[in-house]
C-alpha cells in the first residue's frame, strides 16, 4: 500500500480534512516536523509499552531493542549492535 496525497482519508469528512490543512499549513514548516518527531516518538513510546504489556517479563530495554530490530530489520540492527546477535 502506498500514500498518496491526494486520496483524502476514509475516516475524514471534506471539510474536517480542509480545515486539518488549513491549521497545518499555519503552523510553518518547522512546526511541522517537531509535530513529526514527537509522534514518531510516542510511536515508539507506545510500542515499548505494548511489547510490556504483552511479556509481563521483559524490561524497557530489552522491549526497545525489539521494537529497533522490527524498525531496522535483522541485518542494520545488528550492524549497530554485533552484541545483540539472534543465536
Amino acid at each position: 500500500m502506498t500514500y498518496d496525497p491526494a486520496m483524502p482519508p476514509r475516516d475524514t469528512s471534506a471539510d474536517a480534512l480542509a480545515v486539518q490543512r488549513a491549521v497545518l499549513r499555519r503552523l510553518g514548516r518547522a512546526r511541522r516536523v517537531e509535530l513529526a518527531f514527537e509522534m514518531s516518538e510516542q510511536a515508539r513510546e507506545i510500542s515499548i509499552l505494548g511489547a510490556m504489556a504483552r511479556e509481563p517479563g521483559i524490561t524497557p530495554a530489552e522491549a526497545r531493542a525489539r521494537m529497533l530490530r522490527r524498525l531496522l530489520g535483522d541485518a542494520l540492527y545488528e550492524a549497530a549492535w554485533p552484541t545483540h546477535r539472534r543465536r
